[in-house]
């Protein structure tokens, strides 16, 4: 039965759903760079402590370290969710059995359109595991992926 429950293609995939992308780390990372160089100058040239620079490199410095991510890992049929810094932070497990199917929202702010993605687990609960724009076009394929797991599993137990 538990091999019944995934399909070929998954049985070797990892979707992840971050918080921050990649890029954005990428960004903060020279951001901090940055600040941490001009502050520097600054204190070098002025022997001024330079408050706001101390302000903008804790906050890039936060979303380096900060990590909030759904994992579904089909290889071992569980979803994590890590939540917290790098260094503490806490993991939640769920097992696919938890999981009783998925929805997928639309909404429109502004010109942009959204894809809100939720588990509904079998106890009736509901989380949000990722809000992104329409057009990221490789999220939105990893989620229509994940929602076909499940929904094809819930066929296959309704029969």
């Amino acid at each position: 039965m538990r091999n019944g429950l995934l399909s070929k293609p998954c049985n070797e995939t990892v979707y992840t759903f971050p918080l921050f992308s990649a890029g954005v780390r990428v960004g903060y990372a020279v951001m901090l760079i940055c600040i941490i160089a001009a502050s520097a100058v600054m204190y070098y040239e002025q022997k001024h402590i330079p408050v706001l620079g101390i302000i903008l490199g804790c906050f890039s410095f936060f979303v380096l370290c900060y990590k909030d991510q759904w994992q579904f890992n089909c290889t071992a049929q569980r979803l994590e969710y890590t939540i917290g810094f790098i260094f503490l932070a806490g993991r939640k497990r769920y097992t696919f059995a938890d999981i009783e199917t998925t929805e997928t929202e639309y909404f429109t702010k502004g010109k942009t359109s959204f894809m809100k993605c939720i588990i509904c687990f079998s106890n009736g609960e509901k989380k949000t595991i990722a809000l992104f724009p329409v057009r990221k076009t490789a999220l939105k394929r990893q989620w229509e992926a994940v929602s076909m797991l499940f929904q094809s599993r819930k066929m296959s137990t309704d029969v």
